[in-house]
């Protein structure tokens, strides 16, 4: 049980160490503030998202297969950051962009 526990708080750690920072790592890798933090608030929804698909599609499969994508997930962005730089976040660039249009 207390294996449990320190899996579980170690995940929370890193999770939102990982929230708290990431707006200055883009802005490091040479994304713009807006970039940076449109990127950042898009982290709450995609949980959201990522607990739906997992509860609707994945519910099938054993859990360790969706463990196993999200240990595969976080690699492919630190590729995609250190490949594309600041932008990879120009997507949220274009959403934030036609949000203000309207």
């Amino acid at each position: 049980m207390i294996l449990l526990a320190f899996a579980f708080a170690a995940a929370w750690t890193v999770t939102r160490a990982m929230a708290a920072h990431l707006p200055r790592i883009l802005e490091a890798n040479g994304a713009t503030s807006l970039q940076a933090i449109a990127a950042g608030a898009f982290i709450g929804p995609a949980q959201v998202f990522a607990r739906i698909v997992e509860a609707s599609l994945l519910s099938r499969y054993h859990p360790l297969v969706s463990t196993r994508l999200a240990c595969l997930t976080h690699p492919i962005g630190v590729a995609i950051l250190a490949l594309a730089g600041g932008g990879a976040s120009t997507a949220s660039q274009f959403f934030m962009e036609r949000e203000t249009a309207f």
